[in-house]
């Protein structure tokens, strides 16, 4: 059993790791909304600690590109001056998660994955899955 778990985490290594990342940005993300607004019932604001690496914008993108290979593939704004920044290698093999403020930027997550798992664009996943979702015996009819 821990064996088929174990196989079944490292095929899906890069899907486990964008949901972490996504998780991780959405509670960011719900900390700033609990500043600014009243939270719905059940919900709280609060300060947590998560270990991050800071500096100065042009030093971070710098180390990504030069000792890492990586480039940003996917960025978000937000209205308060804030970018999300994903990184990835041309390999896809590494990623980085950076929020940029106006003064300086920090590193959230970063990661190895499997090969061409770290970044995929919506239309890559889809052919890249459709095989699996779709089997040639059994794809779905569509009936008029």
């Amino acid at each position: 059993m821990k064996e088929k778990i174990y196989d079944i985490a490292i095929r899906y290594q890069g899907a486990i790791s964008f949901v972490l990342v996504m998780f991780l940005l959405a509670l960011g993300a719900g900390l700033s909304v609990a500043n600014a607004q009243e939270l719905p019932e059940g919900l709280k604001g609060e300060n947590i600690t998560i270990p991050v690496i800071c500096g100065d914008t042009r030093v971070m993108y710098q180390e990504l590109s030069e000792t890492h290979g990586e480039v940003p593939v996917a960025i978000g704004f937000t209205t308060n001056d804030t970018a999300v920044v994903w990184f990835t290698n041309e390999e896809r093999t590494t990623l980085s998660i950076v929020i940029d403020t106006p003064n300086r930027s920090c590193m959230l997550y970063t990661s190895r994955c499997l090969d061409g798992d770290c970044y995929m664009t919506p239309e890559e996943n889809f052919n890249n899955q459709k095989d699996k979702m779709f089997p040639e015996n059994d794809s779905p009819k569509v009936s008029l």
